[in-house]
């Protein structure tokens, strides 16, 4: 990992201190940690394995108080490793937008001391792991759905990781026009263009919990967003230069219709003849919609992996990292694509088609965009 990239993360995590400034006493008497310290002991290592979006108090378009907000960093954490009983390894693939490589990263997970504790390590261009992150950390379940809480060992700063999943990203979550106290909104449709203050500024595209917008003239816009399931608001947090700052969206209020006029019911002229029966139905025949052309090879980078996938015809073929993944069939209704893979599973997608960009949008509002190879 290269220096930059490493100093990012460090920021961004705030890395705490091998001392610890909190006692795990004082942790563990925290109400947002305290609940649910035994559900983690017990469920936690078989909870952590996933993908996440990382949370974090950040400053208000409008100012005033900070408010938590997603931050442009995302987590992979792959199945665990037993190494001890009370302490669980993971690998974790860190995706920090903008940076130019994926970091390489593991945590530990220690069930050892009063509170459980998280201990992010990341390799510097050295190749050498350092700590640049200790945490006390508790899963926070209804029953239904988790987040993980995280309170730092050195500042006490608490910080979530919300999994991507549909759960807490349902489909068409984006969708609509979206209000700032300060009267800013943004409008993203279901024909992939985004509308700033009611103006055309481009087309987007959403992948996990990122919304990246291509503006008119070809610049590229980042906005990472999440969805508030229980008052319906959308936390929307923009890439100002180097810093981040969020604000608070929500759905403007529908205007009333005005009332009707009421008007007086006439009869129907005693001169016209309703029909009383249909006619044979006229002998046509109707056109095929027509459909994108995509056959030919595709590439994209998902999550890090080279994904490559050739259509030909009514087939396709995909393959990750260069080895095979799943083949199928396919068919099209206008832009929709609908398939089976060699698995039995059924998948649609809309398809975007603009000269060698395709971009596949899913039911869950998850998108790939690939451009063309061959």
């Amino acid at each position: 990992m290269n220096r930059k990239l490493f100093a990012l993360l460090l920021v961004l995590l705030t890395a705490s201190c091998a001392c610890g400034a909190v006692s795990p006493e004082l942790a563990a008497s925290d109400p947002r940690i305290a609940p649910y310290i035994d559900f983690t002991k017990k469920n936690g290592a078989s909870l952590l394995p996933g993908r996440y979006m990382h949370t974090k108090e950040l400053p208000q378009l409008s100012g005033g108080e900070k408010i938590l907000a997603p931050t442009n960093f995302i987590v992979e954490i792959a199945p665990m490793v037993i190494l001890n009983p009370q302490q669980r390894t993971f690998s974790v693939n860190a995706d920090l937008w903008g940076a130019d490589e994926m970091a390489s990263m593991y945590m530990l997970l220690d069930f050892t001391g009063t509170v459980p504790i998280l201990r992010t390590y990341a390799s510097d261009e050295d190749g050498e792991y350092e700590s640049i992150a200790e945490d006390f950390a508790v899963a926070v379940s209804d029953g239904q759905k988790h987040i993980w809480c995280l309170g730092s060992t050195d500042t006490g700063e608490i910080r979530y990781m919300y999994p991507l999943n549909d759960t807490w990203f349902p489909a068409g979550w984006y969708r609509g026009t979206w209000k700032a106290a300060d009267g800013t909104n943004y409008t993203f449709s279901d024909d992939g263009q985004a509308k700033m203050n009611g103006q055309a500024i481009g087309k987007f595209i959403v992948s996990d919990n990122r919304i990246v917008i291509t503006r008119n003239n070809g610049r590229k816009e980042l906005l990472c967003a999440a969805p508030n399931l229980d008052d319906g608001s959308l936390v929307i947090t923009f890439m100002n230069g180097g810093e981040m700052i969020a604000g608070v969206f929500t759905h403007p209020a529908e205007p009333s219709a005005p009332a009707m006029p009421s008007t007086p019911q006439t009869s129907p002229s005693s001169t016209q003849q309703m029909p009383t029966q249909f006619p044979k139905m006229p002998d046509v025949k109707m056109p095929e919609p027509p459909r994108p052309n995509i056959d030919g090879v595709w590439g994209a980078y998902v999550n890090g992996q080279q994904w490559v996938v050739q259509y030909q015809g009514n087939q396709y073929y995909g393959w990750i990292n260069g080895q095979p993944s799943e083949m199928g069939i396919i068919s099209f209704n206008g832009n929709t694509m609908t398939g089976q893979n060699n698995r039995g599973e059924s998948f649609s997608a809309t398809i975007q088609l603009d000269g060698n960009t395709l971009i596949l949008t899913f039911p869950n509002g998850n998108a790939i965009q690939y451009q063309k190879l061959q």
